[in-house]
């Protein structure tokens, strides 16, 4: 499976049709994010755990995460091989990255961010409205 977004040559922009626009938009959503990094993710969470009382597990959880916002565009360096504007596609998921990690919890859940507490429900909807607007927004045509 292509890891990255594959531009659509002039022609081919041109004959589409709306339902194959419709894939082709569900297609970029799932595409921005690096569902083997937050898997990753994800497990070391679920084995760091949610014991507020252990400031290591704080540390541990912070760690966890700034590895997988490092990891992320690395990942997709070394896997997709971006060319042209594929290459917007890496600093997309970092971001989608950090989004979705805030809305899993984490150490935002245990550290207020900026002084601010942490609501799960606006980070749930920061973290969709990003990959919504993103794959409906951004066009990889209109990176070059």
């Amino acid at each position: 499976m292509q890891r990255l977004i594959v531009p659509r040559p002039a022609a081919a922009r041109a004959t589409a049709t709306s339902e194959s626009d419709a894939d082709r938009a569900l297609s970029r959503l799932v595409k921005y994010i690096p569902a083997e990094v937050i898997s990753g993710y994800m497990l070391f969470a679920g084995l760091i755990g949610q014991d507020q009382s252990s400031s290591l597990r704080l540390k541990a959880a912070w760690g966890l995460f700034w590895l997988g916002l490092l990891l992320t565009p690395l990942y997709l360096w070394r896997v997709g091989k971006p060319r042209g504007p594929q290459w917007w596609h890496l600093p997309i998921s970092t971001v989608s990255f950090a989004l979705w990690a805030y809305a899993l919890g984490g150490p935002f859940e245990r550290s207020p961010v900026f002084g601010l507490g942490y609501e799960k429900w606006f980070a749930g909807l920061l973290a969709g409205a990003f990959s919504w607007i993103i794959a409906l927004v951004w066009d990889p045509k209109d990176a070059n």
